[in-house]
């Protein structure tokens, strides 16, 4: 049984199992909690391992991330928690304070966007530490407050903002592509036509176009095909 009660300006954890009691002050009740339950478990007879964070990104990135379609982002992230100073502390002390002053560094070079981003996906990992590798009993995350999410940029672009990238690229009214910036304008072109992503498009070979019915295949995604504009001439 453990409790946690106000002294003064700090908090007081105690824990009793099996006739065995615990006490420990602290400056604040998340870390009092954290204590607290640590205590339980190792007087319980059921330590947690002694991991640290950055033991926890490594395990995620090595078995849980290749399983993932973005996994390739989600290392790149990972990477960038490892080199925080929280990657060095013991992974069953750390405490939603502790979330929210990596929240707060990250949100003085990122936007809120990429930073509600990357807790999603740093839940994910303290989750897994929690369900799937006994490291923690429970997940940090569920107290740390989010940042505002940013206002949706979502519109259909305009007619004439068109022409006017046309023109910006460099592109006339037979659509050629001399230059790489005319063929970044006609890839602008073919994605507004198609609604296709960048690494789709990237990603065509010829064997993947048919000029005579105008569409194009691809290949990992085996379900979808997409009609071409009739106006784009084939580079």
């Amino acid at each position: 049984m453990a409790s946690i009660q106000k002294s003064g300006k700090k908090w007081r954890a105690q824990v009793w199992v099996r006739g065995v009691r615990g006490s420990e002050v602290f400056d604040t009740k998340a870390k009092a909690a954290a204590w607290a339950l640590e205590q339980e478990a190792q007087l319980g007879g059921v330590k947690l391992p002694d991991k640290t964070f950055a033991e926890a990104l490594e395990r995620y990135g090595r078995d849980v991330a290749p399983l993932h379609k973005g996994f390739k982002w989600e290392l790149l992230r990972l990477g960038a928690m490892g080199r925080h100073a929280l990657a060095s502390k013991r992974l069953a002390i750390i405490t939603a304070a502790d979330i929210a002053g990596w929240r707060d560094d990250r949100l003085k070079s990122v936007s809120p966007a990429s930073v509600l981003r990357e807790m999603k996906l740093l839940r994910t990992v303290f989750e897994s530490c929690r369900r799937d590798f006994g490291w923690l009993r429970e997940n940090p995350m569920r107290d740390v407050t989010r940042p505002k999410a940013p206002p949706s940029r979502k519109r259909r672009i305009t007619a004439n903002e068109i022409e006017r990238m046309k023109l910006g690229f460099g592109l006339g009214e037979r659509l050629a592509a001399d230059t790489a910036t005319q063929r970044v304008g006609l890839a602008f072109l073919l994605g507004m036509e198609t609604a296709m992503r960048a690494g789709e498009m990237l990603g065509l070979r010829w064997g993947d176009v048919n000029l005579i019915e105008r569409y194009v295949k691809l290949q990992w995604v085996p379900t979808r095909s997409v009609l071409m504009p009739t106006e784009t001439q084939q580079q």
